[in-house]
């Protein structure tokens, strides 16, 4: 399950822990526990986008926002090679 949601992940775009949740039949508590370990087996990173300065802050998921609720998760290139490996 954790290479099924490495693969999710690695599709781009927004979701929720909800949602990925819902796809994977598990429920979000597992999610957030599996991101955790994919972070931890260097397969994904945590970023936060970088600021534009029109935003000035204000929005949810801006770096410059001490309070950012958004997460977002890249993958590495480790993540990479594992998805190839997963593909073939």
């Amino acid at each position: 399950m954790l290479m099924n949601l490495l693969y999710e992940i690695s599709k781009g775009g927004a979701y929720s822990d909800i949602k990925a949740a819902e796809k994977l039949g598990t429920s979000e508590e597992m999610v957030i526990q599996m991101k955790n370990q994919l972070k931890n087996m260097g397969y994904i990173q945590e970023y936060k986008p970088s600021c534009d300065s029109a935003c000035s802050g204000g929005c949810a998921g801006c770096s410059c926002s001490s309070d950012s609720l958004i997460k977002m998760w890249s993958i590495t290139e480790k993540g990479k090679r594992a998805i190839e490996k997963i593909a073939k």
